[in-house]
């Protein structure tokens, strides 16, 4: 059983990267797509620096109070 589960796994990745580069080499490379999922990907990793860099410079507040 586990090796019929690997045979039809290994097949349908075959046939999925076969029809994906077939794709691409009858229509070509879609150049939007790629430069939309760049720019998210920018704009993530942006967000996470200014994050990281914002409790980095904050302090926590470590002030005892008094008593009285």
């Amino acid at each position: 059983m586990f090796w019929l589960v690997i045979v039809i796994l290994s097949i349908f990745v075959i046939e999925e990267t076969t029809y994906y580069f077939w794709n691409r080499y009858v229509y070509g490379p879609n150049v939007p797509r790629k430069e939309k999922w760049k720019n998210r990907l920018t704009i993530l990793v942006t967000l996470i620096r200014r994050k990281h860099k914002n409790t980095e410079t904050t302090e926590p507040n470590n002030h005892e109070k008094s008593s009285l």
